[in-house]
């Protein structure tokens, strides 16, 4: 008897496990999120930033999706390089991913850095969503964002993107 009871209790916790994991061809939805990042540069080439130069930056964001009916924290890494510089604004490019508890989602940006006063720059661009892992699998996307980086190197931007997840 004891035996058939932890048989059924068994069977029972497969069924709620099973219950639990989303189906993998769940149909994907558009949101419209808003990004804040904060981040450094934790290794960079010798002569960065200079043109075909590139840097390692890792820091943290704050996503919030469909008004904040999905919000999620976490931590991203990006590969920066600057791909031309032109009567002072950089030009740069970076690939790089963002880890949640949702997964992980890979994007890629393009955009300027122009200087500002105080030893600032500013920093607008374009960015692209490139798939992820679990909720992020398959994700597409794009979006837009805005910025600056003091002149410790500390960055913030602000972004707006439409994803599909």
């Amino acid at each position: 008897m004891a035996r058939r009871c932890v048989t059924v209790a068994a069977m029972m916790g497969l069924v709620v496990l099973v219950l639990a994991v989303p189906a993998s061809g769940a149909a994907k939805r558009k949101h419209q999120c808003t990004i804040t990042t904060r981040a450094g540069v934790i290794e960079g080439d010798y002569g960065y930033p200079n043109v075909g130069t590139s840097a390692k930056w890792a820091g943290v964001f704050d996503d919030s999706c469909d008004g904040g009916k999905a919000a999620t924290h976490g931590a991203f890494e990006w590969r920066m390089t600057i791909t031309n510089i032109s009567n002072g604004v950089g030009l740069f490019k970076t690939e790089g991913s963002s880890y949640s508890d949702r997964g992980t989602l890979k994007t890629t940006t393009t955009g300027t850095a122009t200087p500002q006063p105080e030893g600032r720059f500013g920093i607008a661009g374009e960015s692209r969503v490139a798939g992820g892992t679990r909720v992020y699998r398959g994700a597409t996307g794009s979006g837009t964002f805005t910025g600056s980086i003091a002149p410790n190197g500390l960055t913030t931007t602000e972004g707006t993107s439409t994803e599909t997840w």
